[in-house]
Order: structure tokens, then sequence, then C-alpha cells
């Protein structure tokens, strides 16, 4: 599979663990929110890295270039799968979704494009 292909794919399961992970923890959402909110940071940031150095295990130039790509896909595709799960299917308010959830997206750019920096200064 193409990079690209590997990407989207990689994007989708990265959605699917936390979706998962999500669904297991949430008695914790009612009793413990910040426990709950501390364990979904450290899963998605997890899953993050296992697929981004999935990514780039493949990429032999154009590091940045795939960090920025591969961030824009992933942020974009968790953003529409939870619109269409949270705001769409359980009726999360919009705002209460793009500061609870939302905004913790752009963690991954920033964490794609870092790693593409650091791989192209290796280089």
């Amino acid at each position: 599979m193409k990079t690209t292909g590997r990407i989207w794919v990689y994007g989708l399961l990265i959605w699917i663990i936390g979706m998962a992970v999500a669904t297991v923890l949430w008695p914790l959402h009612a009793s413990r929110l910040l426990l709950f909110k501390s364990l979904m940071v450290v899963t998605m940031t997890a899953a993050g890295m296992f697929f981004t150095v999935r990514v780039f295990d493949s990429v032999r130039s154009d590091h940045v270039k795939t960090g920025i790509r591969t961030g824009l896909i992933w942020t974009v595709l968790n953003w529409a799968l939870d619109l269409i799960v949270l705001v769409g299917l359980m009726k999360t308010p919009a705002a209460t979704y793009a500061m609870d959830v939302g905004l913790g997206y752009l963690a991954i750019p920033v964490i794609t494009v870092g790693c593409g920096i650091l791989l192209e200064r290796k280089r």
C-alpha cells in the first residue's frame, strides 16, 4: 500500500482505538472525569506515535512534507468522524465538543511535523 493509503488507514485506526478505549473507560467519565481525560490523552498519544513511526518507516525523503500531510489528514479525519458520532449521533453540543475534544486533535500535526523535522535533520 502506498504511503497516502497507509496514512488514511492508520488515521482511521487511531480513531477506532480512541473510540474503543473511550467506550471501555466510559464509566469513569461521570465519576472521575479528569482521570478519563488523562487516560484518553495517553491512549491517543500512544496510538498516534505508533502509527507515526509506521508511516515514516517507508519514507526516504520529504519527511517534513509527509509529517504535514499526515498531521492534516489525521486531524481532519478525526474531526469528521467525531462530528458524525459525537455531535451527530450522541448529540454533544458542537461548542462543547470543540473545547473538550476537538482542540486536542491539534496535537497530531505537532507530533507528525515534529517527527518529520527530526528525521529530515538526521538525513
